[in-house]
């Protein structure tokens, strides 16, 4: 296993030659927000960063303590990820503003003790947060992300699903 001060010197000499683009899903709050401060940290600040939540608030929160430079672009997409139609539309809206994407970070779940918690589409909240959705988000950009990885970018999708050891 790697080390904690070999992993903060790698990182700390990450330079890319392009601008990355990534989305954080579910990042207003918990894991995905240390995600996204994390890795603004580690590109200065010249990434393009969306961050996926419900709360704006929240989100302009995290945005105005990223590092800010001429390169950086940082946006909110809402979305509440539970519901399928919302993941396909925004799925949709981010294949619409963006060529590539090099990052996909997904952190959404929920952790519930009800076997069977339906959302309006009739699936459970759970199965919804922790599998569905995350499916679709994949699915829908994989795409974008071919695209990154034909062009010599590095790509990685990461899914987060306990943060407890």
């Amino acid at each position: 296993m790697v080390t904690l001060n070999a992993a903060r010197a790698s990182n700390a000499a990450f330079t890319a030659s392009y601008r990355p683009v990534a989305l954080f899903v579910r990042a207003t709050a918990g894991i995905g927000q240390g995600t996204v401060e994390a890795f603004a940290r580690a590109t200065k600040g010249n990434a393009h960063i969306m961050i996926c939540g419900r709360s704006k608030t929240s989100a302009d929160k995290i945005i105005a303590g990223l590092p800010q430079t001429p390169e950086s672009k940082y946006e909110f997409i809402e979305c509440d990820v539970s519901l399928m139609k919302n993941v396909t539309d925004t799925v949709s809206s981010i294949r619409s503003r963006v060529d590539t994407l090099n990052y996909l970070v997904l952190s959404q779940g929920i952790f519930i003790m009800q076997a069977f918690t339906p959302t309006s589409e009739g699936i459970d909240m759970k199965l919804a947060l922790h599998f569905y959705s995350r499916w679709k988000f994949v699915d829908g950009l994989m795409p974008l992300l071919e695209r990154a990885k034909a062009g010599g970018q590095e790509v990685r999708v990461m899914t987060i699903l306990d943060v407890r050891r």
